[in-house]
């Protein structure tokens, strides 16, 4: 019979057969967690065969991961939650953002229903790291953030796309999710992105305020990174075209506008658009994963 070997919240990989393991658990003693943490019983996963547990220092530790488990090639197949027997793998997809005053997260949300609609895609939200100190933060009447985790640079190498979001500041993106971008140097040193998918949103205050500027300007870090830049295009239909309601957004990627105050929230064809842009860039990274 032929098994799996899957980093625990990490990617499935193929890799040779269970003799090179040394020390097993049963599988019943574990709620074993998939990509990206996320639970997954063995009750609900027959392909589950048992839990490996290898310590950091192991030849078989590989990345951000706690374990190892092995599934059952012959039924990894269940639940749609894997593409074959000989190649299976669950796809991460990353949304990482920046947003103050939440018109950012709120896209961000929309674009991960977008990409969770993908067969064989699990999307997980990111925020960046605040850099504004808590008083100038309360000077901008900027609400409490929420309990979306925050990303690492390092941790940017689990996923296999991204959509990157961020409120813009003159024309280009805010200065917390250029801070983030700068931390990762040691990615680029090693070329670690290079190769993969990842789309582009935001908000403007106003029409006039840099929507595709800023996009035009943020397209220089996937470059550098040796990224490839998935825009919508003009895929989003007839909603491209809307002339009779005020729409962020463009062919760049899914946007909104705050207003001047920030009390704008994104509209109905606005959160569609994000949708949209979700399940677009998943299925394109998708569609890369699997011809790799």
């Amino acid at each position: 019979m032929e098994f799996i070997m899957a980093p625990v919240k990490s990617q499935i990989s193929i890799t040779s057969k269970r003799s090179r393991l040394s020390s097993s658990n049963s599988m019943n003693e574990f709620v074993v967690k998939s990509t990206f943490g996320i639970p997954l019983h063995p009750s609900k996963a027959p392909f589950i065969k048992e839990v490996i547990w290898a310590p950091p220092n192991s030849p078989w530790f590989k990345g951000n991961c706690d374990g190892y488990f092995l599934l059952d090639a012959q039924k990894s197949a269940y639940d749609g939650l894997f593409r074959d027997h000989k190649g299976s793998f669950i796809i991460g997809f990353f949304k990482s953002y920046y947003s103050m005053y939440g018109h950012v997260e709120r896209l961000a949300e929309e674009i991960k229903k977008g990409a969770d609609s993908v067969d064989g895609v699990e999307a997980k939200l990111w925020q960046v790291p605040e850099i504004l100190t808590e008083e100038v933060l309360g000077k901008m009447r900027a609400p409490a953030k929420s309990d979306i985790p925050i990303i690492t640079p390092n941790e940017l190498t689990e996923g296999d796309g991204f959509v990157f979001g961020f409120p813009t500041r003159f024309g280009m993106m805010a200065a917390q999710f250029k801070a983030f971008l700068d931390a990762t140097g040691g990615l680029w040193k090693t070329q670690q992105l290079a190769g993969k998918p990842a789309g582009i949103f935001y908000s403007t205050g106003s029409q006039g305020g840099g929507q595709e500027t800023t996009a035009l300007t943020a397209i220089t870090q996937l470059v550098h990174h040796g990224m490839v830049f998935v825009p919508i295009g003009y895929t989003f239909g007839a909603g491209m075209f809307e002339m009779e309601e005020v729409k962020g957004g463009s062919p760049y990627g899914s946007g909104t506008y705050a207003g001047g105050d920030g009390t704008r929230q994104p509209t109905r064809l606005e959160l569609e658009q994000a949708f949209h842009q979700g399940m677009y860039i998943a299925t394109i990274t998708k569609k890369l994963k699997e011809a790799a």
